[in-house]
C-alpha cells in the first residue's frame, strides 16, 4: 500500500509503499493529518504522474483508490484517465467525500471499479 496526496511536492506527497501493517497505518495517519484539502483536484495529473512515476518499481498494482470531494478541476479527463489505463487496466475504485459524485462514479465504472459515496 502507498499513498500519491495530490495536489503535491513529490518530496512531500508520496508516502512510500509498504505493507497494510499497523505501524504504516500510523504512520499513514501522521502523514494525511499534515495535509491541507481544498479546491479542484487535478485527477488526470495525479494519475499521470502514479503511472509513469510510481508505479513501474511497485508492479503489479492490482488496485487504485481516489478519494476526493468530486470538484475536478477538467470534466475530460474522465477519457483521459480511460486512456492512461486501458494498458494496464488496474482497477481504479473512488471514493466520494460529500461532493459531486457523477465524475467519480464514471472513473470507477469504466475502469472496473467501485464507487462509494460517504456522507
Amino acid at each position: 500500500m502507498g499513498v500519491v496526496f495530490f495536489p503535491s511536492n513529490p518530496d512531500k506527497g508520496i508516502l512510500e509503499f509498504s505493507k497494510n501493517t499497523r505501524a504504516f497505518q500510523r504512520k499513514l495517519s501522521r502523514f494525511l493529518s499534515q495535509k491541507k484539502v481544498g479546491g479542484p483536484t487535478p485527477l488526470y495529473q495525479a494519475m499521470k504522474y502514479s503511472y509513469e512515476e510510481i508505479f513501474d518499481p511497485y508492479n503489479p498494482v492490482d488496485t487504485i483508490y481516489v478519494i476526493s470531494d468530486g470538484e475536478i478541476g477538467n470534466l475530460d479527463e474522465r477519457a483521459n484517465i480511460y486512456m492512461l489505463n486501458s494498458k494496464l487496466r488496474i482497477r481504479i475504485n473512488t471514493i466520494c467525500i460529500q461532493g459531486r459524485s457523477n465524475f467519480l462514479n464514471g472513473i470507477a465504472t469504466d475502469n472496473l471499479g467501485s464507487f462509494y459515496l460517504v456522507n
